[in-house]
């Protein structure tokens, strides 16, 4: 038997590109799926308190790091639109906001233009210092983004962070490696306050594991004198290594 291939009878040339939706559209779509999502305003009331427990009532600055791309990321569209949310709720105009991924498109970067988001250029944000009342937003970043941050910015006096539950790492990884790698965020774990938000149904995969923490006004001593002896004991360390042994 014979098979005669029968050529197809669609046009493929002529067919009409689909059009995609630019990254304004979807980040748009996306507020709008959280706005009509209880899930947003249980969480933007946890930062609310947090911010009060700090008892600052200036408006603050935002900086946020490791977002991803919003252009081809749903989960980080998803957490700019929340971001966004929190903004408008907390009244913190869009020019106090500054960003930093090295992931970020040409697209992203337009869009935060129209947006009047602040971009850094060239990581300009390693060692950033953190001067005024912020809301810190890292998404998902790993625990030496945040030892970074930590490191540069120990006192964290009115500062809210809103990242992955920062006990986590110290509770999943060896005390050893943790002293290694992030001293700071190994011993400033027990003097935070970790508020984790509920589960989101909506966008689980953006939202997991995500806590709102802050150093409270009561443990600032404490913190204070942590840092100052551990401080002392790495000079009292390295002066003890600068000294010549014994013949």
């Amino acid at each position: 038997m014979e098979f005669v291939v029968v050529p197809s009878q669609r046009k493929r040339k002529n067919r009409p590109r689909r059009h995609r939706p630019s990254v304004s559209d979807l980040v748009e779509r996306t507020i709008q799926d959280l706005q009509n999502d209880q899930w947003t305003v249980s969480a933007i009331q946890i930062v609310r308190d947090s911010f009060s427990a700090v008892h600052n009532d200036e408006c603050p600055d935002v900086l946020c790091l490791g977002l991803g791309s919003p252009c081809s990321s749903p989960n980080s569209r998803a957490q700019l639109a929340f971001l966004l949310l929190i903004c408008k709720s907390l009244n913190i105009d869009r020019s106090r906001v500054s960003l930093y991924d090295p992931v970020f498109t040409e697209e992203d970067l337009c869009y935060f233009e129209e947006q009047k988001l602040n971009v850094f250029q060239n990581n300009e944000s390693e060692g950033y210092a953190i001067k005024s009342p912020t809301l810190l937003y890292m998404p998902h970043c790993d625990m030496e983004l945040h030892e970074e941050i930590l490191k540069h910015n120990s006192t964290l006096r009115n500062v809210v962070l809103i990242c992955n539950r920062l006990g986590d790492y110290v509770e999943s990884n060896p005390s050893r490696e943790l002293e290694a790698r992030v001293p700071y965020l190994c011993r400033i774990v027990p003097f935070l306050i970790s508020v984790s938000f509920p589960p989101s149904h909506v966008w689980p995969a953006a939202f997991n594991n995500t806590s709102v923490q802050y150093l409270p006004i009561s443990n600032f001593d404490a913190w204070s004198s942590e840092i100052t002896s551990s401080s002392s004991a790495q000079h009292g360390d390295a002066s003890a290594e600068a000294r010549p042994g014994k013949a």
